[in-house]
Order: structure tokens, then sequence, then C-alpha cells
């Protein structure tokens, strides 16, 4: 079923936070174990926000009656996630820098 919908919806941001956010990994290659296990945190974190991103869009474009606080609660946990991952990841970064 296709909505005539027209107004701004969460959905038109879903390709842009995985094309910025996917690209941060594409050109980097890591030895390190402990950043491949933070990767696998930040891809979960990622997976996580934009799953959210595409209910929120639906629920925005069928109007669905949905609480939107269970919406915005489990893309925050997302988000945490990404932005824990990316420090961890950021600090072993550092750290083998210094090596």
């Amino acid at each position: 079923m296709f909505y005539l919908y027209s107004a701004w919806t969460t959905l038109s941001v879903v390709h842009t936070h995985y094309l910025i956010l996917g690209l941060d990994e594409m050109n980097v290659h890591f030895v390190d174990e402990k950043v491949n296990k933070y990767l696998i945190l930040y891809h979960i974190g990622l997976n996580m926000t934009v799953m959210m991103l595409v209910v929120r869009g639906i629920v925005q474009v069928t109007q669905m009656n949905v609480v939107s606080y269970a919406l915005s609660g489990i893309a925050g946990i997302g988000h945490i996630l990404l932005g824990i991952a990316l420090i961890l990841i950021l600090i072993q970064i550092k750290h083998a820098s210094k090596d």
C-alpha cells in the first residue's frame, strides 16, 4: 500500500545515517582485537539506531497510535552504544599510536 505522505519523516535521514556512520569504518583496517570488539558494539548501536529511525518513520507515515517514548528510548540506547564504541575506538587508536 502506498501512502501519499509529503511531510518530513525520519525515513528521510535513514540513508544519510548509514552512509555517514558506515563510512567511518570503510577505509580503516584495524589489527587490534580490542578495536574489532568495539566495532561490533559500534555496528550494534548503528543498526539499532537506524532500525528505530525506520520504525519511527513508518509510525509517522501510517499515523499509528504508538507510544513514542519507547521508540525514543530504544533509539537513545542505540546512540549511546554508538558514542561509547566511538570513544573506546579512539582511545585504542591513541594507545596504539604511542607504541
